[in-house]
């Protein structure tokens, strides 16, 4: 009979810290802010995709540091490029180190338009569907919105 390594119940256990939502790639030297991290005991990051044009330093981050994962998605900030992300962001979220989708959702508050909210209502509904066939887990950002929020994901229960 093999004994199992796994914590009983009484173990101690030192907490993991991860953080959830970082935007390296605006960083001067992100890999320097790692390493600060790092040293104070954090062992994950994901850092967030918010539109198609930093994507590539996302992933980029992505791939140089095996505790670094990423997010591909479209923030409602950058909704205009919704119909363009129908292009590429399928493709994004088949790139080893992106398991999530997002940042995605809804912004009102600014007070945007009335085409402005429809353009990102869409814009979220798209990534939701993207979500629930890829079955991945979502990054929402919500501001001013959350009935509007609230109301889209309830229409994708699969979607965490």
């Amino acid at each position: 009979m093999g004994t199992s390594s796994a914590p009983t119940k009484n173990a101690p256990t030192k907490p993991v810290l991860v953080d959830s939502h970082c935007h390296l790639n605006y960083l001067d030297d992100p890999a320097a802010r790692l390493d600060d991290a790092r040293a104070r005991g954090v062992r994950g990051f994901l850092c967030i995709g918010v539109d198609h044009s930093g994507l590539a330093n996302v992933q980029a981050l992505a791939s140089e540091h095996d505790d670094v994962w990423a997010s591909a998605g479209v923030h409602p900030d950058a909704a205009s490029e919704g119909e363009a992300a129908r292009d590429w962001l399928p493709a994004a979220l088949e790139h080893p180190q992106v398991v999530a989708v997002g940042e995605m959702g809804l912004d009102y508050a600014r007070e945007p338009d009335t085409a402005t909210k429809t353009m990102q209502r869409d814009c979220f509904e798209f990534q939701l569907e993207l979500a629930a066939s890829a079955q991945l887990p979502v990054v929402i950002h919500t501001r001013g919105a959350q009935a509007d929020t609230l109301a889209l994901l309830r229409e994708f229960p699969s979607v965490t």
